[in-house]
């Protein structure tokens, strides 16, 4: 078995904040999170995508709305394409079938969002029906 290092572990883990939805509870963000921190996480996510960077952010569903997390990264991510959604666990994988995004058709359309399952994450649901709505 591999020796982690506390270097690797900051990697992973982003930042905590108080939960607004939970009173007395911490909320911890994870960036590009492995299967271990999504098993903590619970079964129902929320995450913000930066597609510029291809970093997911996420969280426990419970604990913080969007804006909670995107307003801690406000400097992070200015200027940047995100995608805001929502994932339920399905076998090892959490679907999304529900994204919101302010960029645009052409760039939904032309990314490879494939890279998201290597975070156990797939979006391609979602991007779908908002491409399906739109067409």
């Amino acid at each position: 078995m591999p020796i982690v290092t506390a270097q690797q572990i900051i990697e992973e883990w982003e930042f905590t904040i108080r939960s607004k939805t939970i009173p007395g509870e911490d909320c911890e963000v994870f960036s590009n999170p492995n299967k271990k921190e999504l098993s903590e996480i619970g079964d129902r996510i929320r995450f913000l995508i930066d597609a510029d960077e291809k970093k997911i952010y996420v969280w426990s569903f419970s604990l913080a709305f969007h804006r909670d997390v995107a307003g801690e990264l406000r400097s992070k991510l200015r200027g940047r394409n995100l995608l805001f959604g929502r994932g339920e666990k399905k076998g090892a994988t959490y679907v999304s079938d529900d994204i919101d995004t302010a960029v645009s058709v052409k760039f939904l359309r032309d990314q490879k969002w494939d890279w998201t399952e290597k975070y156990s994450i797939n979006v391609l649901p979602g991007i779908e029906k908002i491409l399906s709505r739109l067409r």
